[in-house]
């Protein structure tokens, strides 16, 4: 997202790109949707004409057109807990165990990217309430754990 002119990423979590597709149960079966534009039309819902503040997570150099990391907060929410809990990202455990209740939570809950199957950034299988195990989905092409 851009704040005050600057890309900021929201620290210890990770969403879909924009353009990345997903599949999600309905009563026919999965069907493909653009999970990406979803997940950005939540963090626009968030955003939508309120100040949004940020405390940036690492030093700032001297390179202005460096993404900040950031934790934000819109009319007092930290949007990246509301982006997990809506199950519109994942918590980067790598960077931190701030939203992992949180995930969990939305997981159990089928909520948002957790009603189908979706790839996450950075792995070749596919996860999802049928899968949420790690392992890879039946049949996914190319499925394979993360190295």
């Amino acid at each position: 997202m851009i704040v005050g002119g600057r890309r900021v990423d929201l620290f210890a979590i990770t969403a879909p790109a924009l353009g990345q597709i997903c599949r999600e149960s309905t009563s026919f079966g999965l069907r493909d949707y653009a999970c990406g534009r979803h997940a950005r039309t939540f963090l626009t819902s968030l955003l939508a004409g309120r100040q949004t503040d940020c405390v940036l997570e690492k030093p700032v150099g001297k390179d202005l057109r460096a993404t900040l990391i950031a934790t934000c907060y819109s009319a007092g929410q930290d949007l990246a807990l509301a982006m997990v809990r809506a199950g519109w990202a994942l918590a980067a455990r790598q960077q931190s165990l701030r939203y992992e209740i949180a995930e969990d939570a939305a997981r159990r809950a089928k909520a948002g990217l957790w009603s189908g199957l979706f790839a996450p950034p950075g792995t070749a299988f596919v996860t999802g309430p049928e899968t949420n195990t790690g392992t890879p989905a039946a049949g996914a092409a190319g499925a394979r754990p993360k190295p």
